[in-house]
């Protein structure tokens, strides 16, 4: 009798904890929890990019090669067996990162291709109801990192799913399910975090370089939490999202740097995009709910335009020591040994900048927001505009080059 009474006080306790964990949506698209609660805004393009190289790259992938491969190496024994995404990146990075990345950015463009729309949902459900991505050391960084990346990822692709009409209540309450799982465990859900008390507590300036308190991964996390904050209307997390991009633009350097990833020694070519990117995607969403961030001005009189003027005069003049250079010989926040991780001159990463998309997916949002702005010109003079599309996303979690019109 005992263990009768005990195994069901057990499972209360797992449905009530189950319960709090999410809080879903109710038929009118709001959440039930008063001034927290908006009513929903679409926030992907509702106009996509589809060049040649993106239909071809995009669409023509997802039908029978790219499904072929999932049959064959997308299996729920390897998804079971990579409950880490860390000892399995390259697996990830090939199948699963490529496969959400072409398949959200492919929707957007054939809405209606309802073959497609049941093999995607088929392929989320898979994943989700899996083992996939549910261990997380949330000591090791790159592990925190490349859950983020997943989960952006996955997020993505059921925002763009809801918002093509192609999802029904349940189907996305199941989906946000998969999403509010893992990130409880990399900690993302806390109540508590990234309110911004840890950013400005550690800011000591831009000449002290204490790269570590609020950077790129921070950005990355509130861009997650802002996204989630959009699925499931939570006010609350869209307002987290809008005080992490404000603090962005406070921090500025006096060169309009967002010196926390300019000074990452030779990586900071590769850093600083990975920042600027989620940045840019806090402010397009923000833009679409009906905000101005994009306005924002710091007490110097800064804006997101001067941290990308920053970036695209350093990538012009690499050498200058008043731009890219000026931080980068700090070297700071790099994992070692790392090639060239104790060269912060070299220019190796400087030139895969140049000729590599994926490192610069914060620029179709940009350009879509501000066509007539001289540094979208600067960019396409200065950057390797190739006609192919990225094989894969570089933490931003979805195709801008595809999605977004520019």
């Amino acid at each position: 009798m005992l263990r009768v009474i005990i195994a069901f006080l057990l499972y209360s306790f797992i449905n009530a904890q189950a319960a709090a964990a999410i809080k879903w949506n109710n038929p009118s698209n709001v959440e039930s929890d008063g001034e927290n609660s908006y009513t929903s805004q679409p926030i992907l393009p509702q106009e996509t990019h589809m060049s040649d190289w993106c239909d071809r790259e995009t669409y023509e992938l997802v039908k029978d090669p790219i499904e072929e491969e999932e049959k064959i190496y997308i299996t729920d024994k390897q998804l079971n067996k990579a409950r880490s995404i860390e000892a399995h990146e390259d697996w990830f990075d090939t199948y699963i990162n490529f496969s959400l990345y072409n398949r959200t950015a492919s929707l957007l463009s054939n809405t209606h291709d309802q073959s497609m729309v049941k093999d995607f949902k088929s392929l989320l459900q898979q994943i989700g109801r899996s083992k996939f991505a549910t261990q997380v050391n949330r000591r090791k960084s790159s592990q925190r990192l490349l859950q983020t990346d997943f989960l952006l990822l996955y997020t993505y692709s059921v925002v763009a799913l809801d918002e093509t009409g192609n999802l029904t209540e349940d189907e996305k309450k199941t989906f946000i399910g998969y999403i509010k799982t893992r990130m409880n465990l990399n900690g993302i859900s806390s109540s508590h975090a990234f309110k911004g008390s840890e950013c400005t507590k550690k800011f000591m300036g831009e000449d002290k370089f204490d790269v570590f308190s609020c950077q790129n991964h921070t950005y990355g996390k509130q861009h997650l939490r802002m996204l989630v904050g959009v699925l499931t209307n939570n006010k609350n997390e869209i307002e987290k999202g809008r005080k992490l991009y404000k603090f962005a633009i406070d921090d500025l350097g006096r060169t309009g740097a967002l010196w926390r990833e300019a000074s990452r020694g030779a990586y900071s070519w590769t850093y600083y995009p990975h920042a600027l990117g989620a940045l840019m995607a806090i402010g397009d969403i923000d833009k679409r709910l009906g905000g101005e961030l994009f306005s924002y001005k710091n007490k110097k009189g800064q804006t997101i335009h001067d941290t990308v003027k920053f970036y695209l005069e350093s990538l012009k003049d690499p050498t200058n020591p008043s731009l890219m250079m000026r931080y980068a010989k700090k070297n700071v926040g790099i994992d070692k040994p790392r090639k060239d991780w104790n060269n912060p001159t070299s220019l190796r990463r400087h030139q895969i900048a140049l000729h590599k998309l994926k490192y610069h997916e914060w620029f179709p949002i940009y350009a879509h927001n501000f066509p007539k702005h001289q540094s979208v010109a600067d960019f396409k003079s200065t950057v390797s505009m190739k006609p192919e599309a990225p094989e894969f996303t570089y933490h931003l979690g979805l195709n801008s080059w595809c999605a977004y019109p520019h």
